[in-house]
């Protein structure tokens, strides 16, 4: 059962269990990804090959991450699912999706260093935000976006 900021991830025991699997690189998922949460979805990949399927700025894909050259003793149980973004001036950032437990619901957040991040009911909706969502940089008005990563120090 997750808790409060738990990554949200999948167990590999899981993963044979998954209802919904894709080739290039194979995706897996509790449940079948619907919505816009899977018109942005690439699957299982490291950061390298998650920042190839970002061509325009100030966009951003969803993914579970691998690590780059995995071992087979190094391999972790769970895959993190990460946001990776192309800001407005053209580097990338990869971001932690969390789940927080609130009673018997989950809500879901981008993990970018806000303390008060905004929390969403479902992946979907998390995804549909930030598309329609963005702030513009305090020292330069011509750039927007979505995580407002020059506020966050980490």
């Amino acid at each position: 059962m997750p808790h409060d900021g738990e990554p949200v991830a999948e167990r590999r025991s899981e993963i044979n269990k998954s209802q919904h699997v894709r080739d290039a690189s194979m995706t897996y998922t509790r449940q079948p990804l619907t919505g816009v949460a899977k018109s942005v979805y690439i699957g299982v990949c490291n950061f390298a090959k998650a920042e190839e399927q970002v061509e325009k700025r100030s966009d951003f894909r969803v993914y579970h991450q691998l690590a780059h050259r995995p071992l087979l003793d190094d391999l972790e149980q769970e895959l993190p699912l990460i946001v990776v973004y192309k800001t407005a001036n053209g580097s990338f950032r990869h971001y932690p999706i969390r789940r927080r437990k609130v009673g018997a619901a989950s809500y879901y957040y981008v993990d970018y260093g806000d303390p008060k991040v905004q929390a969403h009911a479902s992946l979907d909706h998390l995804v549909r935000y930030y598309q329609i969502n963005a702030q513009r940089h305090p020292n330069n008005r011509q750039y927007a976006d979505q995580f407002p990563w020059w506020e966050v120090h980490l």
